[in-house]
């Protein structure tokens, strides 16, 4: 496990070369790219935002043993699905930034770059000319000394101007290099911002959703209050039902037993008429006696053949009355019997269909009572707000 660098060990170590700068190793073993690597992973960008300011143009366009510039390393790191917090974007943009700030003033030094030399070279020429013509003119002899001196001086200065002209080589070469690397980072930065711009628009229009929602919600749970309002009122209506339905058939009751009295009285009645029949048709048959004790009577005494047939007469008239007395009497017995059984029989009817129709709506009422609340409770559970 690698050791947390500081500031300054990052610095000793970029400042350790420039040819293998990216492949130098500090006195834990690390590289650069370790480093950055190690502390990307931990998501630390403000460690790499010490590593990008510590360094210099060559930090960026240097390249490790396996074809690697930090710039690639970077943008590999913000491919990175990990890599896409604000704290790693606002990273993403320093190192940019950085990178573009120092190509710059690489350019800048090359577009300020003065030849002294090849003023000095032409002017030396001119002397060495102007000095020749001067001596052939006189028929003097040169001065060699000043001469030879003039050359050397002249060869000095072809060869600096040489040397200056392959450095001149190099930066322009640098400098195409640092331009492609500069388009590369105008084109990232733009990418950047056009980004940064879509998620300030993607934010914007989040809120925007988030709020309509919430007023849809609102909404919503007014609406589910109020039915749990009218649900409330609707149950409290049963409620006030079932009691006054509960009243109803505590006076039904009332009236059964009211009713059941009344034809135990009637049972009463008829047994009474019964016996009383029982009477008639015993008296009857001691009338039938007592005819017949006449009759005896009547065939031995010596009464009239018209006293006879008046007596007979009468006693057939009374018998028939009789008669029909007891008929009358049996058939409004059982008239009376049938009307008040029929009258029970209806009365029961009628309870038990009131009955029958107080338990059928209490209990339609209780299903009716009973799906509206599942209903609500799963409307409830559909309509609840995602926030």
């Amino acid at each position: 496990m690698l050791k947390k660098p500081t500031k300054d060990t990052l610095k000793l170590l970029l400042d350790v070369g420039k040819k293998d700068l990216l492949l130098s190793r500090d006195i834990d073993g690390a590289t650069p790219f370790h480093i950055a690597l190690e502390f990307a992973d931990n998501h630390r960008p403000r460690v790499l935002r010490v590593f990008v300011e510590a360094g210099d143009m060559e930090l960026f366009i240097t390249k490790d043993n396996q074809g690697r510039t930090p710039i690639s390393l970077v943008k590999g790191l913000e491919s990175r699905e990990k890599y896409k917090s604000q704290e790693w974007k606002d990273f993403f943009v320093h190192f940019y930034k950085k990178a573009y700030k120092e190509l710059l003033l690489e350019m800048d030094e090359i577009s300020e770059f003065e030849f002294p030399n090849e003023r000095d070279i032409a002017s030396l020429q001119n002397e060495v000319l102007k000095l020749l013509n001067k001596n052939l003119n006189k028929n003097t002899k040169l001065d060699a000394e000043a001469i030879v001196l003039l050359e050397t001086k002249v060869k000095k200065l072809e060869s600096e101007k040489s040397n200056q002209i392959k450095n001149i080589k190099k930066l322009e070469d640098k400098k195409n290099s640092d331009a492609k690397v500069i388009e590369s980072l105008k084109t990232e930065i733009k990418a950047m911002v056009a980004e940064k711009e879509n998620d300030k628009d993607n934010h914007k229009n989040a809120i925007e959703a988030v709020h309509t929602e919430n007023i849809k919600a609102k909404e919503t749970i007014k609406a589910l209050q109020a039915k749990q309002d009218s649900h409330t009122n609707f149950i409290t209506s049963l409620q006030a039902d079932k009691k006054s339905d509960a009243k109803v058939i505590e006076a039904l009751q009332v009236e059964n037993e009211k009713a059941k009295e009344s034809l135990q009285s009637l049972q009463a009645e008829k047994k009474s008429h019964a016996n009383l029949i029982h009477a008639l048709k015993t008296e009857k048959e001691k009338i039938d006696i007592e005819k017949d004790d006449i009759r005896k009577e009547l065939d031995t005494s010596i009464i009239s053949e018209y006293e006879k047939d008046k007596i007979i007469e009468s006693l057939k008239s009374e018998n028939s009355n009789l008669r029909e007395d007891i008929t009358n009497m049996q058939f409004n017995l059982e008239l009376e019997q049938e009307e008040i059984q029929d009258h029970h029989a209806s009365k029961m009817k009628g309870l038990k269909r009131k009955i029958e129709k107080l338990v059928s709506t209490s209990k339609e009422e209780a299903n009716d009572a009973k799906a509206k609340r599942s209903r609500f409770f799963f409307w409830q559970l559909l309509s609840r707000p995602r926030i």
